[in-house]
């Protein structure tokens, strides 16, 4: 029987240059002779045994029912990989474990395990941080040589920012080379919080033939320190953030380093082509175009973009044929209207497509990726590209190619201000045009062309952003307290790394700030701006409500920006409280930026510019607020009753809730409670969700920061033990 391979979709990223739009893929598995070979010498009882070793606390696992496949390698790796995966239920609550061991030794590469017990490990969690650092520790140690890796320390802890899902502590352990780290080889490993591991991996097998640079004679560490510190410079750059549960995008003003990499041999500074004599210089900016050019069309319709789809799909001749499967029109996360246009390359063994997005204002390409390109990912063979055109003349086509497919925007663009990168892969130049706004490149609003070895146009890639005011740079500190921070908190670290598929690993000092590789300065307050999610920066202090407090404002789900003027008792919103439950509860999108033809508004003051629309939303669709009234009072103060009444909807007991004539509710105050509300706040008390106190449930009193805060906590472990039972 022939198996095939199936693709996942791959997003539009501007952090990934080579995934540039969704791609759906099918094939010939390319191994399954050779799976079937090894099958005969590794049988799954060999690999169960072998779980059962390195897992004896986990022997149930291992009884489940499972299943084998066997005989994957990758491109320059001949050892074969078997994978295992386990499943069953263990006192009503599946688990799962997925293993995949490697070579004859069948050591373990990588290692996922989906625990029954995970609610045990919600917030908050049974283990500290530093508890489950040595959990991870002691997993490496039985797993690899203790000599061979080394923790990599972070500032930052890692923790889901959902309430309903448990605390994960990760690791990232570097691969040593005679003590020092390889920046390209790390094992990582994952610890829950009631101290399961639950993930590791580790790419054990690497390409042959690798060498190293001798640490012999390396330069001292101070000395390039000092090196480093004498030739640092800052640049005042715009940066364009991401919002990843809103999809908002806001733009700041930072400082950020201009430095790079120092041989530890040589002490030449690190290019994109190699090492040279010269530190980093101050970038020119050279516009790509001066004034604005005309448009490609005006209100495109679907079937000019078909047209125009057909045009450029069919000029790259990949071996299929070609087939529109859709057009779809819809508003991206600027407001813009665009034209989806969705094909498929038709293929004797199965198919591959992706889709082309058009401005219908204006006609310009904003996303578009040769196919072609996809289906070479899987040849092995090395190529050979001593036809490719130079790099000047893959950078002058890829600007001919934007004047011809993006040109209403062109004229916000700069030449690129790095040096292009040739993927010997592929044989693909790429380049990134940065934004230019008042004179200073934009972080994070690039346009992306890739152009093949011999000219032709792979890959093209809009990452436009629409603000309506951009921070002015007058305001920003001065160039000198910002450099005087950095160097402040400038440390070198010595690395081996290497470029690309290179298999040679130079011997390099990388400077890092504040123990970390990455870090800029916000211009305006001359901070450092917060990353990666989590913050630390703010906390606060509350008698009973502390650590849940502290949590959900680490997390981002509580807004606060001054811990010491934070009142915990404060009456909380309605608005506000559905916000955090939303936060915390439930995965969900905002809609403004979903391909919707249409934005959808509910309450007449709560427009798509709200702050609060995309969580009101989401409350609406999911049944948790109604929608029978024109306005929602996003200001109200939230009341225990109506509290009450929202947490019973979250579990999904709403219709119980519903016949009030089966409770009997023996509060004090019980007159205070509103008829249609008697059956939730039975349920909400009887949960311990939210709890009468002396007899008295209080109704209408208002709820506080800290009352939502530990009971939101409550409900996220009632939601956990009700399976099934979650929002998205």
């Amino acid at each position: 029987m022939k198996l095939k391979k199936f693709g996942m979709a791959l997003s539009s990223s501007a952090l990934a240059f080579s995934l540039l739009t969704s791609a759906v893929a099918a094939q010939e598995n390319p191994t399954g002779q050779a799976a079937e070979a090894v099958a005969q010498t590794v049988t799954k009882q060999d690999l169960i045994a072998k779980f059962k070793a390195l897992f004896p606390e986990l022997d149930y696992v291992a009884n489940g029912e499972s299943h084998m496949n066997s005989g994957s390698s990758y491109r320059g790796d001949e050892q074969k990989r078997f994978h295992l995966s386990l499943s069953g239920v263990k006192g009503g609550k599946d688990y799962y474990a997925s293993v995949s061991f490697i070579g004859e030794e069948l050591n373990l590469e990588s290692f996922s395990f989906g625990s029954p017990n995970v609610a045990d490990a919600l917030f908050p969690p049974k283990i500290s941080n530093d508890e489950a650092e040595e959990i991870a520790k002691s997993f490496m140690n039985k797993m690899v040589d203790k000599n061979e890796f080394q923790l990599e320390e972070s500032p930052y802890h890692y923790y889901n920012t959902k309430l309903t899902e448990p605390v994960r502590y990760t690791f990232t352990f570097k691969k040593l080379k005679g003590g020092v780290p390889v920046a390209d080889q790390n094992a990582q490993v994952t610890v829950l919080g009631n101290g399961d591991v639950v993930e590791f991996y580790y790419m054990s097998s690497q390409p042959k033939d690798l060498t190293f640079d001798k640490t012999e004679g390396s330069l001292d560490k101070e000395k390039v320190l000092k090196q480093v510190k004498e030739n640092l410079a800052v640049d005042l750059q715009y940066e364009v953030n991401w919002d990843y549960r809103t999809g908002e995008r806001t733009v700041g003003l930072v400082y950020t380093p201009r430095i790079s990499n120092v041989h530890a041999l040589t002490g030449k500074w690190e290019t994109v082509k190699g090492f040279g004599d010269a530190p980093p210089a101050k970038s020119k900016v050279e516009r790509i175009v001066t004034e604005p050019l005309k448009p490609r069309e005006s209100d495109l319709t679907p079937e000019e973009a078909k047209n125009l789809a057909e045009q450029l799909l069919k000029g790259s001749e990949p071996k299929g044929k070609l087939t529109i499967e859709g057009i779809d029109e819809r508003t991206n996360y600027n407001g813009a209207e665009v034209i989806s246009v969705h094909y498929m390359y038709e293929t004797r063994n199965g198919g591959f497509g992706s889709s082309l997005e058009f401005d219908k204002k204006t006609g310009d390409v904003l996303n578009y990726y040769q196919m072609r390109d996809y289906s070479m990912t899987f040849e092995e063979e090395e190529k050979d590209w001593s036809h490719a055109i130079s790099e000047q003349e893959a950078k002058e086509a890829a600007i001919g190619y934007l004047k011809e497919l993006m040109p209403s925007k062109l004229h916000l663009y700069a030449k690129p201000i790095m040096d292009g990168q040739f993927e010997e892969r592929s044989g693909i130049y790429q380049f990134s045009f940065p934004r230019v706004e008042k004179g200073i490149t934009v972080l994070g609003d690039q346009l992306f062309v890739a152009i093949n070895a011999d000219g032709t146009l792979s890959s093209i890639y809009s990452d436009y952003s629409e603000f309506s005011e951009w921070p002015d740079p007058a305001k920003a500190v001065a160039e000198d307290e910002a450099l005087a921070k950095y160097k402040e908190n400038l440390t070198v670290e010595l690395n081996y790394m290497r470029k690309g598929e290179s298999k040679h690993y130079d011997l390099v000092y990388t400077p890092k700030f504040n123990d970390n590789l990455y870090g800029t300065i916000d211009a305006l307050t001359g901070e450092w701006t917060q990353r990666f999610g989590m913050r630390s920066d703010v906390t606060v202090s509350h008698p009973w409500a502390e650590k849940e407090l502290n949590y959900l404002i680490s997390a981002n789900i509580l807004e606060v920006k001054d811990g010491k003027a934070f009142n915990g008792d404060a009456a909380v919103s309605r608005g506000e409280a559905l916000r955090v439950i939303m936060s915390s509860l439930t995965y969900f999108y905002d809609t403004r930026f979903g391909r919707q033809e249409e934005v959808k508004q509910t309450f007449e003051n709560i427009d798509p510019k709200h702050p609060l629309y995309p969580a009101i939303e989401h409350a609406v669709s999911i049944g948790l607020i109604n929608a029978d009234q024109a306005t929602f009072d996003v200001d109200a103060p939230m009341t225990r009753e109506e509290l009450a009444v929202w947490y019973v909807k979250v579990l999904g007991l709403e219709k119980a809730a519903e016949h009030t004539d089966l409770y009997k509710v023996d509060f004090e105050d019980k007159d205070q409670i509103s008829k249609e509300f008697a059956g939730y706040v039975a349920i909400a008390n009887a949960k311990g969700l939210v709890k009468a106190e002396d007899n008295k449930f209080n109704p209408k009193q208002e709820v506080s920061y800290a009352d939502l805060a530990v009971s939101t906590i409550r409900l996220a472990h009632q939601m956990a033990d009700r399976k099934g039972r979650f929002f998205y």
